[in-house]
């Protein structure tokens, strides 16, 4: 079981002490956990997926699953409790990005294609479109899944590159190529767009 300190440097109680008291049954400490990285985690789904609705769907889920899986959580090197729900909001992000491929390239082939098809953009999500910052949220919806996992782990979780590598399963090169190249797109996504205007 866990065994860190229960308080940090800080003097907050540590994420893995209050693992340890979630799985002693304190449901207090479980929500601390969740008020202290629901945000990130929401910005996170947000980011990929560029819907709110379902960036709220896929945080209840992270915090769900990860309250079912509790016990089986072991800090072991220097893997952290935020790593481990990075790790799970991205493969949910991942998974829910497959299923809506999927469900297009079905309604490719015509076949009741109009109740497949995703609903009409609400006036709140037209009028967003026209703001640069949303404009960013598609590209970076737009990047491949790695890219997409390193940057957001960078930017909005401000992981280090090597706890994000430790998160994705790969390994600091890895990372920081994926950062860069994702960073190399959206620039280029920009340089073009303001080509355009001027043209």
């Amino acid at each position: 079981m866990l065994t860190l300190a229960r308080q940090g440097q800080s003097g907050l109680i540590s994420d893995h002490q209050l693992v340890a008291d979630s799985v002693a049954g304190d449901e207090r400490s479980f929500a601390r956990l969740v008020g202290r990285h629901a945000e990130k985690i929401r910005a996170i789904a947000l980011r990929y997926t560029n819907d709110v609705m379902a960036s709220e769907d896929i945080a209840q889920e992270v915090f769900w699953r990860v309250w079912r899986a509790k016990d089986k959580w072991d800090a072991d090197g220097d893997a952290t409790f935020s790593s481990w729900l990075y790790r799970v909001t991205l493969n949910l992000c991942i998974d829910r990005a497959r299923r809506r491929k999927a469900r297009s390239w079905f309604s490719s082939f015509g076949a009741e294609a109009d109740s497949v098809a995703a609903p009409e953009a609400s006036p709140e999500r037209v009028l967003g479109a026209r703001q640069d910052l949303a404009i960013v949220q598609a590209d970076i919806a737009d990047l491949p899944d790695k890219q997409k996992a390193a940057l957001l782990l960078s930017a909005l979780a401000g992981e280090p590159n090597a706890l994000i590598a430790k998160t994705m399963g790969t390994s600091v090169g890895a990372v920081e190529q994926a950062i860069s190249r994702a960073r190399r797109t959206l620039r280029e996504k920009k340089i073009t767009r303001e080509n355009n205007e001027r043209g």
